[in-house]
């Protein structure tokens, strides 16, 4: 392996010549650079201090407990001679400094005895004398002279102020010395450079190898600890959840509205499956791809941010990891995240949060992606792998004419966005496609008593959340009228909130997005429990639906403690269609990632440069090349076994294959539901084609009765001969056969024929615009029943 380590000795020691040449293996292909001081042997003071040792050591305690321990002797029986004493000495590596700074503090002393004012000062241990000594540190400046070690001969002591206020000496010297194996095995050493201390420090660079000049470690400029961060935000860590805390080269963030309220505090809105779809897709990306080796070498973080429910929070979150460093405490530990190593943003926000967040990256002001989990159309930089409200629009007007349910009625809530947004393609799309709309019931944020009992129609599309779609379909409880209930989006799960009466709901037809949740997904989210997955964000979950305590923190708020093998019930969280949806997405960005990441650094042995600069722009460009999805499948809500319940597969529809039943729709009413645009009850049809004005009068329920045959008749002799009349008197004025002013005479001749097309009115079945006109026939202005 070709790399450089750099080894610095915190203990102070430092290896010799000999052991230099033995710290590589023969076959070892890295490199090794020591960063050591540079002692000086002091052959003086070990003749002295083994003299001293030899002499002594049975007098004093301290060198008869250095003898025994060194030499391996008792105190009863230790005989060691002067010879045996050099060769066992090894001058320790503080031997220098001591003796340095027992000159320095001689010679200190010295110059406070020659001065009476300074020794009345430091007559006694004050304040004031430690800051005498320490200001004539400074200003000392000694020579080693003759009389002093001769080692140490012409060295110069001196001291000055290191980082917060440290004394230190000047002269020390710092080797960096460079070790490798060369061509024939043996260990080479080399000495790079030295540095020596000091006010003004002393840099001695030696000439560099020709290998050593290939090597390149840059600090990125994204890195925490090399990023420009003069000011660090400090964010709510309560907020900001790290899975797997520590430090990364790279983040992906995740939106999510863990919470909501104006307290950030209640979750009874939270879909637990997003957060969770997120953090399962980037820990088991590599691994679902294991032939692929995608992003070899390549490590990043992935954020959960909770918006509380708040666009203004999520905007501002994005804001701040573009524009400036902030930092926020977890596990003890300090993550500081600053401005471009965040290279994707994921969404799966709520309503308007979601809708203030693409407003924002609409505007392009934020050059990353951002992956949502809505199916409205995205603005650039924003990308989703759920299927178009205008593909699941066009796919339920196919399946309503197939059935021929051309004439429907809309339960629709209006406060929901997502709902409000797949309405609008629906009612677009409509009329061009055969269907017309009776009327459009708003459901959301509406007392249930209120809403009007049944409906005009035998089909009723709703748009709704799931819990608005429960509420509604009990109010049709009350309506005799046999209807057939189509689900679009959210309201596929309205099961969850009417556990009693889904007996009398068989037939209900649902219209979503092909599922594409993995399995191995759903099997971890059965299986995961606090224990398993010890996050902070997921444990206050687990903390509001079982109402205990997982930290000594919350036990004050439930008041007791959660066994830790609290699981979710997966069968209250619904299809979970946007986190199957979410993790595409994610995925997508990921591969996305990776092909640029192979693109800029080939060798695959981590971040480069290349990457860090252009990265995010390249990322961008891929995700735009990607296609959107339009698979969509349709069910039907059937009894499935005992008192079971769910959906069945009627079949499916895309763009390129059309739409494709694998299995009749099953009607739980007397014969086939059939919901047609018929006068008096419908005119979309009568407004646009005129071809479908005739197709309409002769399919009219006028047809039922027989006296409408002989009016009919009747009605029409007798209009041909007026106007026949009409032609020819206007023939023989024209010919000048009739001669005087027959104006009145035609005037009359034109009232009777008006008269005779009127009474076709009150034969064939009236649109609302003729229902109108014949009650103001009947009833003039003047009447007051009118």
């Amino acid at each position: 392996m070709d790399k450089l380590w750099i080894s610095l000795p915190l203990d102070g020691e430092a290896l010799d010549q000999a052991e230099l040449t033995q710290l590589l293996p023969a076959d070892a292909q890295i490199e090794v650079i020591l960063l050591q001081q540079q002692f000086i042997d002091l052959p003086q003071f070990r003749d002295y201090f083994l003299r001293v040792l030899k002499n002594n050591y049975q007098s004093y305690q301290l060198l008869t407990s250095y003898v025994q321990q060194v030499y391996n002797c008792t105190s009863t029986k230790c005989e060691v001679d002067k010879h045996q004493l050099a060769q066992l000495y090894q001058q320790s590596k503080s031997a220098e400094a001591v003796v340095r700074m027992t000159y320095a503090f001689a010679a200190v002393g010295q110059k406070i005895a020659s001065d009476s004012a300074k020794e009345r000062t430091c007559a006694h241990p004050t304040p004031e004398c430690t800051a005498l000594i320490m200001r004539e540190f400074l200003a000392l400046d000694y020579t080693f002279g003759i009389n002093d070690p001769s080692e140490l001969a012409g060295e110069r002591l001196r001291f000055y102020r290191g980082r917060e206020h440290v004394l230190l000496a000047s002269g020390m010297t710092v080797k960096a010395i460079e070790l490798f194996n060369g061509d024939d095995g043996k260990t080479k050493v080399y000495n790079l450079m030295s540095y020596t201390t000091g006010k003004q420090p002393t840099v001695t660079l030696s000439s560099i190898r020709p290998s050593d000049q290939r090597k390149r470690s840059i600090c990125s400029p994204y890195r925490p600890f090399c990023g420009n961060c003069p000011n660090v935000q400090l964010v709510n860590g309560e907020r900001h959840f790290l899975s797997i805390p520590r430090h990364y080269p790279m983040y992906l963030i995740g939106l999510f509205d863990l919470h909501g309220g104006a307290a950030c505090q209640s979750m009874k809105a939270t879909d637990i499956s997003l957060p969770m779809a997120f953090i399962h897709t980037v820990w088991t990306f590599k691994q679902r791809f294991p032939d692929l080796f995608l992003l070899k070498n390549l490590d990043f973080g992935a954020l959960l941010v909770d918006s509380c429910s708040s666009g203004k929070q999520a905007i501002e979150t994005v804001v701040r990891a573009e524009t400036q460093c902030f930092r926020f405490n977890q596990a003890g530990r300090n993550i500081t995240i600053v401005p471009g190593s965040v290279f994707g943003y994921v969404s799966a926000l709520q309503g308007d949060s979601q809708e203030a967040l693409k407003g924002y990256f609409s505007s392009g002001d934020a050059a990353v992606a951002l992956v949502a989990a809505d199916s409205d159309s995205t603005p650039r930089h924003a990308f989703t792998a759920l299927p178009g409200a205008r593909s699941q629009a066009l796919a339920l007007l196919r399946f309503l004419n197939r059935m021929h349910w051309q004439f429907v009625t809309v339960a629709l809530s209006e406060q929901d966005p997502e709902s409000l947004s797949a309405f609008r393609h629906f009612e677009r799309l409509a009329l061009d496609r055969g269907v017309c709309l009776a009327e459009v019931v708003n459901i959301g944020g509406v007392r249930v008593d209120n809403l009007p009992i049944g409906t005009s129609t035998n089909v009723t599309i709703v748009f709704a959340t799931a819990r608005d779609a429960s509420a509604y379909l009990s109010l049709t409880l009350r309506s005799h009228r046999k209807v057939v209930h189509v689900m679009m989006g959210d309201a596929h799960d309205w099961y969850l909130h009417e556990p009693q009466n889904r007996k009398l709901f068989q037939g209900i037809v649902s219209v979503q997005p092909k599922d594409i949740l993995h399995h191995d997904f759903r099997e971890w989210m059965e299986t995961t429990t606090p224990l398993t997955l010890p996050e902070n964000w997921y444990w206050s979950y687990i903390e509001d639906r079982w109402q205990c305590a997982l930290t000594q923190k919350s036990k004050l708020t439930y008041g007791k403690m959660c066994t830790g093998d609290e699981l979710l019930n997966i069968n209250t969280l619904g299809r979970m269609t946007k986190a199957g949806y979410l993790s595409r997405g994610i995925e997508r960005f990921l591969f996305a990632m990776d092909s640029v990441y192979r693109k800029l650094c080939p060798a695959q042995s981590g971040l480069c440069l290349e990457f860090y600069e252009s990265g995010r722009e390249l990322i961008l460009t891929q995700l735009k090349k990607t296609g959107i999805e339009d698979d969509i499948e349709i069910y039907e809500y059937l009894q499935v076994g005992n008192d079971e319940f769910d959906y069945r597969t009627l079949g499916n529809w895309s763009l390129n294959g059309g739409l494709r039943l694998h299995s009749l729709y099953r009607s739980f009413f007397d014969g086939p539901v059939e919901s047609k645009c018929q006068p008096p009850m419908c005119k979309c049809f009568l407004d646009g084609d005129f071809l479908q004005v005739f197709e309409h009068l002769s399919m009219g329920q006028w047809r039922q009765y027989t006296h409408n045959y002989v009016l009919l008749a009747l009605i029409s002799v007798l209009t041909i001969i007026a106007i026949a009349v009409l032609v020819l008197v206007l023939v023989k004025l024209y010919l000048r056969v009739v001669k005087g002013n027959q104006s009145l005479g035609i005037t009359l001749l034109v009232g009777i024929i008006i008269l005779y097309i009127t009474a076709y009115f009150f034969v064939f079945d009236a649109t609302d615009l003729v229902s109108t006109f014949k009650t103001w026939m009947v009833f003039p202005d003047d009447d007051p029943l009118h």
